[in-house]
């Protein structure tokens, strides 16, 4: 399966979307697994709260600190 780039643009600036191993990292920093949030998805449970913890992990990766 092809790999797409993901943009987003928040504030006036294009974000790429990608998870990547600082993602990774920056769930477990705060205490998510994410063999625990994508076996949830699986589950065919997707809830808001696992999106957007995903969401932040990729976006916190793009905007280091």
């Amino acid at each position: 399966m092809p790999v797409r780039d993901v943009f987003v643009t928040l504030e006036g600036r294009e974000l790429q979307l990608r998870f990547d191993l600082g993602a990774w990292a920056a769930l477990e920093d705060h205490g998510y697994a994410l063999e625990d949030l994508l076996a949830t998805f699986r589950a065919g449970k997707l809830n808001v709260r696992g999106v957007l913890i995903l969401l932040w992990a990729v976006l916190e990766t793009n905007d280091p600190r």
